[in-house]
């Protein structure tokens, strides 16, 4: 009977660090506290996803250098991922994120998106987390500044637009940034 239960506890933990079921999709990821707040990192490895498995309780999430080209609708809601602070998708191929792909990350204060093949600034995706303080995309192939391109970011401080080919920025491009 003793036996058979150390084989059983041992088949958990196993399939706890394979599934993720601690939080952590452990194969993929990294899981551990980084100043202050609870941090997934997934950098570097290439992802064409997100993977499933992170613990909702995730404030900061490093999925730079990896080869996710489009950011569906509502994809950290569905993953449970509202508390989210701090994202940084740095590195990908992004070429599209659909309007509602941040929804419900009422607690975004910064989002780092540098560095991958947007051509337009994603404006109507803002609406979704008002709160949002730094804003980067440098390094996209964005051409052109729209007339509010930023509106919803009215408690934006920080943006980083360096690197971009933009030739052309429309009257009120930048109407309602009274922090920046």
């Amino acid at each position: 009977m003793w036996f058979t239960l150390v084989i059983l506890g041992t088949l958990f933990n196993t399939m706890r660090l394979v599934t993720g079921v601690d939080g952590c999709p452990s194969e993929v990821c990294v899981c551990k506290w980084k100043g202050g707040k609870q941090t997934v990192e997934c950098g570097g490895r290439l992802l064409s996803r997100i993977p499933e498995g992170m613990d909702p309780g995730t404030q900061v999430l490093n999925f730079s250098g990896n080869g996710l080209t489009i950011l569906q609708s509502e994809r950290f809601k569905k993953m449970d991922l509202i508390n989210l602070q701090k994202i940084y998708m740095a590195r990908n191929q992004l070429i599209k994120i659909h309007d509602r792909a941040f929804r419900g990350l009422t607690n975004l204060v910064e989002l780092d998106l540098s560095e991958n093949m947007l051509p337009v600034v994603p404006t109507e995706t803002f609406a979704d987390y008002p709160a949002l303080m730094r804003l980067t995309l440098s390094g996209n192939p964005i051409r052109t500044l729209r007339t509010n391109a930023f509106k919803h970011l009215s408690f934006l401080t920080t943006l980083e637009l360096s690197n971009c080919q933009i030739e052309m920025v429309e009257d009120e491009a930048f109407i309602g940034m009274d922090n920046l």
